[in-house]
């Protein structure tokens, strides 16, 4: 049987995401019924824990040690992502210190199967290494982290969705 070359073309992202630059990670969800509000979009406390996994995750490939997460700020829910939506988690480490690094995750709806997205959520993590007993330890970086120290360049990738750099203003 002969698949049709549309087909094999939509499966380029695939190498796309097996490229991403080391301290950048790419998820995406679908958001169903059990994730949602009464007004039929994302509830506000799902879409944190979103962005918080993705940060985590995001920082745990980075890292030799387990990590925790010590605070999330700059939480911006930007546009209403309504049930049926794909959303697009992109997290990347912005920050590495003795013990902690930054992660900034930004979120985007997928509006046209993959032909345009529209930034829906975003945060910003900071994740401390940890020993057994909890306590911060000095950060390890994984084997080939180390580059720029380890935080990778926007330019560098090639998503589709780049939401990293400049976030662009919220209207209030």
């Amino acid at each position: 049987m002969r698949t049709p070359q549309t087909s094999i073309a939509a499966l380029d992202w695939t190498r796309t995401l097996a490229a991403l630059p080391p301290g950048e990670l790419h998820r995406t969800e679908l958001i169903v019924p059990a994730l949602a509000n009464h007004y039929g979009t994302l509830f506000a406390p799902e879409g944190l824990a979103m962005l918080g996994r993705v940060a985590y995750l995001t920082a745990a490939q980075h890292s030799v040690q387990p990590v925790v997460m010590a605070s999330a700020g700059d939480i911006d829910f930007i546009v209403p992502v309504p049930v049926g939506a794909l959303l697009h988690l992109h997290g990347r480490v912005t920050r590495i210190g003795a013990s902690s690094l930054t992660v900034q995750v930004h979120a985007a709806i997928d509006e046209n199967a993959g032909m345009s997205f529209r930034e829906a959520l975003r945060g910003s993590f900071e994740l401390v290494a940890v020993d057994a007993d909890g306590r911060p330890v000095r950060l390890k970086l994984r084997e080939g982290r180390e580059g720029r120290q380890g935080v990778s360049a926007a330019a560098g990738s090639d998503l589709p969705y780049r939401p990293l750099g400049d976030p662009p203003a919220v209207a209030s």
